[in-house]
């Protein structure tokens, strides 16, 4: 076998994808909202830096004084400058009101151009292999994954323990060259973590590719945490259906013959198929979750949009494709593996409720994703969205998009979900 096992892939967005650069643009300072009675309500999000490079020194320094008055005179007065062209100088012109504060923007490139980080990648293959390493077929904990929960359950007694720690016991069993081996001390660090098997690289993608998503947001109040608050937030994703290539590498030299000894890995060896088998048993197995608390909940849409999901993972499974999830807004099961479940939750609140939460376990109701879910989004195209009270106990959206940078208003009725990415072998 060659030690680097190097494999091409077409990457395909089966839903929004959001990883956010921890940028944002703000209403009234870079958004812009056009309510003037006489024309119909438009929102643009502008370029600052072009819109300066096309204007004189005092235009320039009247912009200045009208964002800071804030009187809402600022879009007439950019609309009667002969050297501006609203739409020119704008990222996105949306046919519509911005109901939200701000909107949060997607992670780039020096050049601009939209990227998913080979961090965020490799990040998402490393819960499959945690949940490969620990669940058996049927999603329940096999002997790798009692023993780490098992472990770190052992540190719940340690008093000055942070809870920020509580799963390096699991992480060192799955992942590292734990020293107790007598494995030398370096290897318990990144020299020693089973993912460095594995190469990624960014995947880059047009500035064309990206569109405004509006999130409705259900949020527990800090004061009930069975109250569930709606707030609305936009977000810049990448668009369902968005293609790419990209190449991953798996460094087989370290999972097989001597440096597999050293390393402690040979035990936990992985291949291409191993990838595949366990991204599809993970993926199913949250969607029919999902599918199951969508049509409890009666969530329009959402059942069927799952259900689509499904089909298409099973078509490709048949393919050797990798399904996995990224990104914001996909919860904490999607994130963790759904390693760890409710009652495991509790037993972690009993003994961190200080530092958690100002609530007592049986508070969050054990159905609900680890550690518990915090929000349900949804999202609208108007802010006279339909309120759907509590969570139902996962990340969903509804979907109701303008369509950015040419405009036009879409309408697209029920929910849908965040994060799904499938990379099919060439």
């Amino acid at each position: 076998m060659a030690a680097l096992d190097q494999k091409r892939f077409r990457l395909t967005l089966l839903t929004p994808v959001h990883v956010g650069s921890g940028d944002t643009l703000n209403r009234g300072l870079e958004i812009l909202e056009d309510r003037n009675r006489n024309r119909p309500t438009q929102t643009f999000v502008l370029d600052i830096e072009s819109l300066l490079s096309r204007v004189t020194d005092a235009q320039a320094d009247e912009i200045t004084r009208r964002l800071g008055a804030q009187d809402g005179t600022l879009v007439d007065y950019l609309r009667s400058l002969a050297n501006v062209k609203l739409e020119q100088v704008s990222f996105y012109t949306l046919q519509r009101g911005f109901p939200a504060r701000d909107l949060r923007l997607h992670i780039r490139r020096g050049d601009g151009n939209p990227i998913i980080p080979g961090s965020s990648l490799k990040g998402a293959l490393r819960t499959l292999v945690l949940t490969g390493m620990t669940l058996d077929l049927s999603g329940k904990l096999n002997q790798v994954g009692n023993r780490a929960l098992e472990a770190v359950r052992k540190t719940f007694r340690e008093p000055k323990l942070n809870p920020g720690r509580v799963a390096q016991p699991l992480e060192t069993l799955v992942f590292r060259s734990p020293g107790d081996m007598g494995r030398p001390k370096i290897l318990e660090q990144a020299n020693g973590d089973l993912l460095r098997c594995v190469h990624t690289r960014d995947i880059t993608f047009s500035s064309k590719d990206l569109g405004i998503t509006f999130l409705k947001v259900h949020s527990p109040s800090r004061n009930d945490p069975l109250n569930f608050k709606p707030f609305i937030l936009a977000v810049e994703t990448l668009k369902t259906g968005t293609t790419a290539e990209t190449e991953l590498t798996i460094d087989s030299q370290l999972l097989k013959g001597e440096w597999a000894e050293k390393l402690n890995f040979a035990n936990r060896a992985f291949t291409w198929e191993s990838l595949s088998q366990w991204s599809h048993n993970h993926a199913l197995r949250v969607l029919k979750k999902e599918k199951d608390r969508a049509e409890q909940a009666g969530l329009p849409g959402l059942p069927e949009e799952l259900g689509r999901l499904q089909s298409r993972l099973q078509i490709s499974q048949r393919q050797g494709s990798i399904a996995f999830r990224l990104g914001w807004g996909i919860g904490w099961e999607g994130t963790t593996g759904g390693v760890a479940d409710g009652t495991y939750r509790n037993e972690l609140i009993k003994t961190f409720r200080g530092t958690m939460t100002r609530y007592p376990p049986n508070v969050y109701d054990e159905k609900m994703p680890f550690p518990k879910s915090r929000k349900l989004v949804e999202v609208r195209g108007s802010s006279e969205a339909k309120e759907t009270g509590r969570s139902s106990g996962f990340n969903t959206m509804a979907r109701n998009l303008p369509t950015a940078r040419d405009g036009v208003p879409v309408s697209q009725a029920g929910y849908g979900v965040m994060g799904w990415i499938l990379l099919e072998p060439l």
